[in-house]
């Protein structure tokens, strides 16, 4: 309700001096779009933890009110500069505190290992079969099988959900862990099968 409140209050002072005014620092060196947008992302995820919400929700809420109080014109800027924080800063934290706490040793029993296998080969049904299919016939087999080995990599977004997963208690330890030692094998193991199809030519 506050974000929706939030976004209806956003809009209507869309055309107001005072954004006008935010708008005209997009190239400043205070930033202040940018800050602002920031301000918006931590205070929502803030908001949603708080209220023992979804995390990913307070993120994706504060990207609908950025986008509501940026002009169409300002869009690409506005977004090239939060890429840049997020892909070049936010993001690589994010995976250098996720590999701090990645459980290696419940990987060492055999049943762990079955089930990094079981998932390895989940990854190549699921994502690689598919764009293996629907491609057919229109590119070349080894080209064909390249796209289908790199489709079926797949290592930040299984981050992301199993962490999601733990936090929530959705998933147990063990899984959470053997689905990131399968997107870890896949990021090794597909692309050189990949670039092998590709040389095959």
């Amino acid at each position: 309700m506050i974000i929706v409140v939030s976004a209806i209050f956003v809009a209507k002072i869309q055309h107001l001096q005072t954004i006008k005014f935010v708008r005209q620092h997009l190239h400043l060196s205070d930033q202040l779009p940018v800050r602002m947008s920031i301000f918006l992302i931590f205070f929502l995820v803030g908001l949603t933890i708080k209220l023992k919400l979804n995390v990913l929700l307070g993120a994706f809420s504060a990207g609908i009110l950025v986008r509501l109080f940026i002009s169409p014109k300002d869009k690409v800027a506005v977004e090239s500069k939060l890429k840049a924080i997020g892909f070049g800063f936010l993001i690589p934290l994010f995976f250098i505190v996720t590999g701090i706490h990645f459980d290696l040793h419940s990987l060492a029993s055999l049943n762990a290992m079955w089930r990094v296998l079981g998932f390895f080969v989940c990854l190549l049904i699921v994502r690689g079969v598919p764009v293996f299919l629907v491609y057919r016939g229109l590119i070349e087999l080894p080209e064909q099988k390249a796209l289908a080995f790199f489709s079926a990599t797949g290592l930040p977004l299984i981050v992301a959900i199993t962490q999601l997963g733990l936090m929530t208690h959705k998933i147990q330890p063990i899984n959470a862990a053997a689905l990131i030692g399968a997107g870890m094998l896949s990021v090794l193991v597909f692309p050189i099968l990949g670039l092998h199809s590709l040389k095959s030519k």
